[in-house]
């Protein structure tokens, strides 16, 4: 159903075509598995006319730059009008619109990104994608040196193909190492987001370890073989004290720089930072304990704080309840009621 919409959508944008990984991940074996990217002779403006009249939902993801985001249940398309650079800076690119798919596809960052797939499934490859598909090989469209100082953030976009799909060039390596000083002036929003993405490859390790060699990150440890989340991964192997990370996201760094020592420790974090979290932490500190063994529903406390005995309303019961709290969240399985009475009695006795 997806393939038919998508087709109407490209003839109705002006005989637009498929664009970035629409094109690319087929051609290699790989599921297209994010919003599909459509490249459009079309001016924004018309985009949205158009996706309106089709009973899409339209988002002006990047109006200056030309790209505007169509949805309507399940379907999702980035489209972007074609365009050429006429000026950057190493972080920002102000673009002009063109009717030249030859110039769009100069512009992009990588071969086997700059293809493109019309309706009737034609591809069409200005730049060299096919054959570094088929070699197969990473590289820069044209003169690596030029695309890098264009935008320094595609030294972290290279190794994060790398680490997906293919190792790169010896050229295009060398030049994100001469280059990487540049990344100075990128956001910390932008590298946070291109390290995660990073990070969810299944064997990034290859590619992060070039980046540590070259000080292009700075490592702690590497986890080869260790299923791990990408905020794990991000958490163990770079300094991310400088990263924008939300709250959430700085508990989880935190927490998982501090070693479990023994399975209490897992059962405690699984209350304080979720599951998720804890199956991470089990599987680096404590690998021997089976996954199965950390409880995926977690409970309450069954004691409540107005039934500890012998203590009045105010902090003193705060307090006790959550030392009560500390010692139950790491037992298992977890205390009753009547067990909680018994250890809170015992422990406020000796006190």
């Amino acid at each position: 159903m997806q393939v038919v919409c998508v087709s109407r959508l490209l003839k109705k944008l002006g005989n637009a075509r498929i664009v970035g990984g629409g094109v690319r991940n087929p051609l290699i074996g790989r599921p297209v598995k994010e919003e599909i990217d459509i490249a459009t002779p079309f001016a924004p403006e018309r985009v949205m006319r158009i996706g309106r009249e089709l009973g899409y939902g339209v988002v002006p993801l990047k109006i200056d730059h030309g790209t505007v985001l169509l949805v309507r249940g399940k379907e999702k398309y980035e489209v972007t009008t074609l365009r050429r650079d006429v000026l950057t800076d190493g972080r920002w690119a102000k673009v002009q619109y063109t009717r030249s798919w030859r110039q769009d596809a100069e512009r992009r960052d990588f071969t086997i990104n700059a293809m493109s797939m019309d309706a009737k499934g034609k591809i069409y490859d200005y730049v060299g994608g096919l054959d570094d598909i088929k070699i197969p090989i990473l590289r820069f469209v044209g003169d690596p040196i030029v695309r890098i100082k264009e935008d320094y953030l595609r030294i972290l976009r290279l190794f994060r193909f790398w680490a997906h799909y293919v190792q790169p060039g010896q050229q295009d390596i060398a030049a994100c190492i001469k280059l990487k000083d540049g990344l100075q002036k990128i956001s910390q929003e932008r590298i946070l987001a291109e390290m995660l993405k990073l990070y969810t490859a299944e064997n990034p390790w290859p590619a992060v370890k070039v980046m540590v060699e070259n000080n292009i990150v700075v490592q702690n440890t590497i986890q080869e073989g260790k299923i791990l989340s990408p905020l794990t991964r991000l958490a163990l192997t770079v300094d991310a004290s400088a990263l924008p990370l939300s709250r959430a996201q700085k508990n989880w760094v935190t927490q998982m720089k501090v070693p479990a020592k023994e399975f209490s420790d897992i059962l405690a974090v699984n209350h304080t930072h979720g599951y998720n979290f804890a199956i991470d932490y089990a599987r680096w500190y404590l690998p021997e304990i089976p996954e199965e063994r950390i409880p995926k529903v977690l409970h309450k406390c069954p004691l409540l704080p107005s039934e500890m005995p012998n203590v009045e309303s105010g902090p003193e019961m705060g307090r006790r309840f959550k030392e009560l709290h500390h010692w139950w969240i790491r037992q298992w399985p977890l205390p009753n009621k009547a067990q909680c009475l018994t250890w809170y009695n015992e422990y406020y006795k000796q006190k």
